[in-house]
């Protein structure tokens, strides 16, 4: 399943970018073979940037986790309320 979405992807990435050069003027002086292996190196490395979106927003959600732990007061067990301070049997 995940080498079929990553060949998937490979292949659209590959396909789009030679696309979107053959209508750039300036890369057809640059010739055909070297667009295309580029094309090839950014349709294998598509998932690269996938996965560290992915891991920024893993970082990003556990940051605020941590963060809203920190703010919320810590419990040092059950506190009594003012009117047991004063005598202990009436509680």
């Amino acid at each position: 399943m995940i080498l079929t979405v990553y060949a998937a992807g490979w292949f659209a990435t590959t396909i789009g970018l030679l696309i979107a050069a053959a209508n750039v003027p300036a890369w057809k002086e640059v010739g055909m073979r070297c667009v295309g292996s580029i094309a090839v190196a950014a349709g294998a490395l598509w998932p690269l940037l996938v996965i560290g979106v992915i891991q920024l927003i893993a970082v990003a959600a556990a940051a605020n986790v941590m963060s809203k732990q920190a703010a919320l007061p810590e419990e040092s067990g059950r506190q009594l309320p003012i009117d047991c301070l004063a005598s202990v049997n009436s509680c």
